[in-house]
């Protein structure tokens, strides 16, 4: 840079006198790329002629674009210019020009040779203890290099332990002490100015080893144990503990070469086992542990009580490493077996022929090589109770007595735990017992028998046994009234029961009577009460018999509540447990009765007598088809009586067919002998209308009846035929029948232009007009309930019409039937039902309508008076 800022004057100085463009330098230079020193840097200068300027560079004769690279810098001074490059790359090496305004184009520069950089090596490395390493450090002209320690600063000489290679260190059998700083260094040329040092740090990592592990260890069960050993690890392991192989502990990684883990209340024996790992390498170790179990003592007799003279057992078991060793100390001294004590080295303590001075404290001692324990029992013997002091009695009444207790002052030794007090009638060996606690001392005697003498005595009682007997006692209770022990019954009808009531006593006195009610099972209304005086040969000590009578039956049974007295007064009522009526099988019905109403083409109404089935029907009564198909048709009844007359409904029947039904009756028992079948067919379809044969029990009047209203039909249907003709004839002249009782009324409609139109009302039954439907009549039958009608037209090419009303659960529901003929059609539709009429009549109302006239139509219903469902006829 000086020569170039000498050359640069220079030229200055001389610029008037110059012809053309002089540069420098005109040399060939070296540089090493990406150098940091100032003495690495390109410059070249640039003087032209004088009243020239110098206005751009070129690199390898290809104009120089500086624009936006900080790193490359001109400077321009009139013909004077100067290029500098800073932080050079191999992409700045060739020859430099630069070109003048006049166009003049300067001489090339000396060449530029760039180098690149002159040592390859990472400023840190890595190697593994104890093993073969290298160091990287390499240059750009493969040169062998000098390499240095540093601190302090020693050069490194190929021996035993270095070994300098083209590019590397070798380092034989890696040690910590490696660990450190090194420097290489390599000359790039022979110009020592090109000398170039890298500083490179070496790491040394060592994979997870054991230095020294302990040996196996014992501890005392319940103890803390210390396991320590050393390792070496670079960079500091993870440990992770198992016993017997299940996973105990994970610890996180720590500096230092010593870990010792501490388990506290040791109870595991086994392998103890280490794993430590750093990323780099794992190592383990096992310990087996001993553990050491002192005896324990699991269970022991805490407290023992026993009589004087019986035997007891002492207990005493415990835990621990054999051998155990037990001994038995009785107040501190050892004891040892002999005729009465057994078991003094084991741990069950036998004695027996307890003497008082068998009481008190016993020791169980447990020991073995690891420790000893020890655990306490007492023993209490206890002698027999002492006997009572004094009975007294005081309040004798005819059924109790009250009895006071006088009791010894409880002792150590005889201890008093309870009282039993017996008593007996003095003509009587068998005694009852009354067990009383200690802190109790008076009782009341009950249930006892009046006017009868009793004896009472008493005795203490603890675990030794019974004291001796108190004396005798008399006394005698009072005369009372009498008491029910049972009362019971059966039953052979389903309308009495057969009772027996068993006494516990008279009271003293004979019974005079007895007082009987009865009542429903779960119900509160009881019948009147029966005194029933009682024969004065009757032994109070015999069950007392009687028949109570008259009963409704009922499948819930009955209470009776029995009350017996005597010249004292009434004993306390006595409920029996309830008695169930006797029930047979029901008898059979009558014969059954067909409703010839009622038959239809899908259903029939049967209706049955229980009169005289011989029993009570409960609440069932069945109807049932035996003939085509087997079926059965249920009532429950509301009441549990014989004579009903039960009408039961046979539905979903097929029409046209033949029937045969049967009744019978239901109870507990089962169910009842059937009755004689009946046989009934079902109507047939609408167009073969007929009514079927209602059975053997149908009377000549019935059929009578039914060719009578066959003939009358047709009559009308005759009628209606002959109306029909008439009304064709006369077209403008049409008829609506309204059914109103008890009124007459013609209404006419002469309005301008409109056909005139008539409304006919008739009262029920007086066979007026009939109606008579031509071609396009539209019929709304509304609603009724029919079998079949029939209605016919009068033309040359028309046919019969039928129209038949479905039933369903014996209500119309609806149907809608057309008619065609070659000229046109009518429509007739059957509407909803909500009324029920007899076969004979029919209900429907007319909308009748011809291509020249109508009577009315959909859209001007308002102008009739009547509603549409007003107008009707009956056939």
């Amino acid at each position: 840079m000086n020569s170039l800022v000498t050359w640069l004057i220079a030229a200055f100085l001389l610029r008037c006198t110059l012809s053309q463009i002089l540069i420098t330098p005109t040399v060939n230079m070296t540089f090493i790329e990406n150098s940091s020193t100032n003495s690495d840097s390109i410059s070249v200068g640039c003087v032209g002629p004088a009243n020239t300027t110098i206005i751009e560079w070129l690199q390898d004769e290809i104009v120089l674009d500086i624009n936006g690279i900080n790193r490359i810098s001109a400077t321009y001074f009139g013909n004077i210019s100067s290029l500098t490059i800073m932080d050079i790359r191999v992409s700045d090496g060739g020859r430099y020009q630069c070109r003048s305004s006049d166009g003049q184009l300067s001489a090339q520069s000396g060449y530029f040779n760039i180098m690149r950089i002159p040592i390859v090596a990472p400023s840190i490395q890595q190697l593994v203890y104890q093993t073969n390493g290298r160091v990287e450090c390499t240059s750009v002209n493969d040169t062998l290099g000098l390499w240095y320690t540093l601190n302090p600063r020693v050069r490194i000489m190929s021996n035993g332990t270095y070994t300098l290679t083209t590019g590397a260190l070798l380092i034989n059998n890696v040690q910590l002490y490696h660990d450190r700083q090194y420097e290489c260094e390599h000359l790039l040329t022979s110009n020592p100015a090109l000398k170039r040092s890298v500083i490179i740090t070496v790491n040394v990592v060592v994979p997870s080893m054991l230095i020294s592990v302990p040996v196996n260890q014992s501890v005392v069960k319940g103890q803390p144990l210390n396991i320590t050993f050393e390792y070496l690890a670079i960079p500091s392991p993870n440990f992770t503990w198992f016993i017997n192989d299940n996973l105990f502990a994970q610890l996180e990684a720590t500096a230092g070469s010593t870990h010792t883990m501490i388990f506290t209340n040791v109870s595991q024996e086994g392998w103890y086992r280490c794993r430590i790992q750093n990323g780099l390498g794992t190592a383990e170790y096992s310990v087996f542990v001993d553990v050491l179990v002192p005896p324990q003592i699991t269970t022991v007799t805490g407290q023992i009580a026993a009589a004087v003279q019986s035997s007891v057992v002492l207990s005493c078991s415990a835990n621990g490493d054999a051998p155990l060793t037990y001994i038995w100390r009785f107040s501190g001294s050892v004891i040892a077996d002999d005729a009465r004590i057994n078991g003094a080295t084991s741990g069950s303590l036998s004695i027996s022929g307890l003497v008082e001075a068998d009481n008190g404290t016993y020791t169980c001692e447990v020991s073995n090589l690891h420790g000893i324990v020890s655990a306490i029992a007492t023993l209490i013997v206890i002698d027999f109770p002492q006997q009572l002091s004094s009975i007294v009695l005081t309040n004798v009444m005819s059924t109790s007595v009250l009895v006071t207790l006088s009791i010894t002052a409880n002792t150590l030794n005889q201890p008093v735990d309870h009282v039993i007090i017996g008593y007996r009638m003095n003509s009587s060996s068998d005694v009852t017992t009354v067990s009383i606690p200690v802190s109790t001392s008076v009782v009341m005697l009950q249930q006892l028998f009046p006017n009868t003498t009793y004896v009472v005595n008493a005795v203490t009682n603890n675990l030794a046994g019974n004291s001796t007997i108190s004396n005798d006692q008399h006394f005698t209770t009072v005369i009372g009234v009498p008491k029910i022990d049972t009362v019971a019954g059966t039953s052979d009808s389903y309308s009495s029961i057969q009772l027996s009531v068993v006494l516990l006593y008279n009271g003293g006195r004979p019974i005079s009577q007895f007082h009987v009610r009865s009542r429903i099972v779960n119900t509160s209304s009881w019948s009147d009460v029966y005194s029933v005086p009682v024969d004065s040969d009757y032994d109070s000590s015999s069950p007392w018999q009687y028949d109570v009578t008259n009963l409704l039956y009922d499948v819930r049974g009955y209470e009776v509540e029995v009350t017996a007295e005597s010249s004292v007064g009434q004993s306390e009522p006595v409920v029996s447990l309830p008695i169930v009526l006797f029930t047979d099988l029901p008898g059979k019905p009558e014969l059954p009765t067909v409703m010839l109403d009622s038959v239809t083409e899908n259903s029939t109404t049967i209706s049955c007598h229980t009169m005289a089935i011989g029993q009570p029907v409960l609440n069932v009564f069945n109807l049932a088809v035996i003939q085509p198909t087997q079926q059965v048709y249920s009532v429950y009844l509301n009441s549990y009586s014989v004579g009903l007359l039960v009408s039961i409904q046979a539905v979903n029947l097929t029409s046209d067919t033949e029937y045969q039904f049967t009744c019978y009756a239901s109870n507990v028992a089962g169910d009842g002998e059937h009755s004689d079948p009946v046989t009934v067919r079902t109507k047939g379809l609408p167009s073969n209308t007929t009514i079927a044969d209602a059975g053997k029990g149908m009377n000549l009047g019935i059929i009578i009846g039914i060719v009578c209203a066959m003939v009358v039909i047709a009559l009308v249907l005759f009628i209606m035929l002959l109306y029909a003709y008439y009304v064709k004839k006369v077209k403008q002249n049409i008829y609506l029948v309204k059914s109103v009782p008890n009124a007459e009324e013609n209404r006419y409609d002469t309005s301008p232009g409109a056909v005139r139109r008539q409304v006919t009302l008739e009262r029920v039954g007086n066979g007026g007009p009939l109606m008579k439907h031509q071609v396009g009549d539209t019929l709304n039958f509304n609603r009724g309930e029919i079998s079949s009608i029939q209605f016919s037209r009068q033309a040359s090419s028309a046919g019969n019409v039928s129209l038949s009303k479905q039933v369903s659960n014996g209500m119309a529901s609806s149907y809608t039937r057309q008619l065609s003929n070659p000229a046109s059609s009518a429509q007739m539709h059957a509407g909803y039902s909500s009324e029920t009429y007899p076969l004979d009549k029919i209900t429907a109302h007319y909308h009748i309508s011809d291509s020249s006239s109508s009577l009315y139509d959909d859209d001007d219903d308002s102008k009739l008076s009547y509603p549409p469902s007003a107008y009707s006829t009956h056939v």
